[in-house]
């Protein structure tokens, strides 16, 4: 297993790779058990800037060990589930590189091709080639942006049992934002993403604005589209470098996404230390140096978090159940995470605002962080 000192100079990778880690494995535990096969597709899938001999600092190769973890932990519940690996690269020799590394890895039970292919070329094929009892999560992470309008991702972003994990690449996209590639972010963004887009808050709007677009090119075919973003810093400056963008057809699966996300907020506060301490050790030993724990900031909108929940409530006596799909609703909204709009409600609550009328007083009293609980399906009401 790969860590940290294989990521040197791109520490980014780092925090990309140990969200995928994390979410792969609670996706594939949680499908295993209901599902009859499990896919995973790298849509463009290098090798980038590995520094192992192995791959094991790769995303495909952090995928594939994940996947055989999860079927030694599924075998444990006595469920089976074959699984089956495919990655994409148009460029021969990375492609060469990827068909040697399947024919090493490649098993009975998790079978894994490598084909030199341009995965936009091919993506109503593999859609097609998708049976309707497999699961597939989709990776797609171009080095450039320019193949990643949701127009052209609808033929996956249709099928019930496809998620699908985006890399966009923020950074290059804001350099161009108001430059002649505005055709190619057209595609992207839509052609009226200046008025969508606040210049104040230009990040957040357009990364909104891209899960919107999956959204509405997902249709309503495989049922309705979830989509939400994570921003993934530069490791050395406070700005964005990309955005990760999920979409899943189910709520739960951007519940579980949204938890991983937070987690992952905090992995990226460390890894921005331990990159600080690595680079002012100037030849030390590499990421050499002391970081225990670290605090991490979060932009939040405070006051439209409270706005988001009342506007569900708009009068005094509405209410409204709160389950796993208005809260997942509520997270695309805002581009928050689930604590943010649970210490909303909170808040709401201690102001008599709203109440939960699910539970007495005594209950609420001893919530300390959680306003609702969304397995029980709880009621919340406006009193003012």
């Amino acid at each position: 297993m790969a860590d940290l000192t294989d990521y040197a100079d791109r520490e980014q990778a780092w925090v990309k790779h140990w969200m995928l880690r994390k979410y792969l494995e609670r996706l594939i535990l949680k499908v295993g058990t209901k599902w009859k096969r499990f896919v995973y597709i790298a849509g463009f899938a290098g090798p980038w800037g590995s520094k192992t001999e192995n791959l094991s600092d790769t995303s495909f190769g952090i995928a594939i060990e994940v996947m055989r973890s999860c079927q030694g932990k599924l075998a444990e519940r006595a469920r089976s589930i074959p699984m089956r690996a495919a990655f994409f690269e148009k460029d021969r020799r990375r492609s060469a590189r990827l068909m040697q590394y399947a024919k090493e890895h490649s098993t009975e039970s998790l079978s894994i091709e490598a084909y030199h292919a341009n995965f936009m070329d091919q993506i109503d094929a593999i859609s097609d080639e998708l049976r309707d009892d497999d699961f597939a999560f989709i990776l797609l992470d171009p080095k450039g942006y320019k193949e990643m309008a949701p127009g052209r991702l609808a033929p996956v972003l249709r099928k019930r049992g496809v998620e699908v994990l985006i890399n966009v690449m923020w950074d290059f996209m804001n350099r161009f934002w108001s430059t002649e590639q505005a055709p190619v972010l057209d595609d992207i963004f839509g052609a009226d993403r200046h008025e969508r887009c606040s210049k104040e808050n230009l990040e957040h709007d357009a990364s909104r604005l891209y899960a919107e677009r999956l959204r509405n090119a997902a249709g309503v075919n495989g049922g309705r589209l979830y989509a939400a973003t994570f921003p993934v810093q530069h490791p050395t400056k406070s700005r964005t470098h990309y955005f990760l963008v999920y979409a899943t057809h189910a709520s739960i699966g951007l519940l579980t996404f949204d938890e991983v996300a937070e987690a992952t907020w905090h992995e990226q506060a460390l890894t921005k230390a331990r990159t600080a301490v690595r680079l002012q050790s100037a030849g030390a030993d590499l990421f050499g140096g002391d970081v225990h724990d670290v605090k991490y900031e979060r932009p939040v909108n405070r006051a439209a978090l409270r706005d988001a929940w009342l506007e569900m409530m708009p009068a005094a006596g509405d209410s409204i159940t709160v389950t796993q799909d208005v809260m997942a609703g509520l997270l695309e909204r805002c581009g928050c995470v689930t604590s943010d709009l649970q210490s909303a409600a909170m808040r709401l609550i201690e102001d008599g605002v709203i109440v939960n009328s699910s539970i007495d007083r005594s209950v609420q009293r001893r919530r300390t962080k959680n306003a609702v609980v969304l397995k029980n399906q709880e009621l919340l009401r406006r009193l003012r």
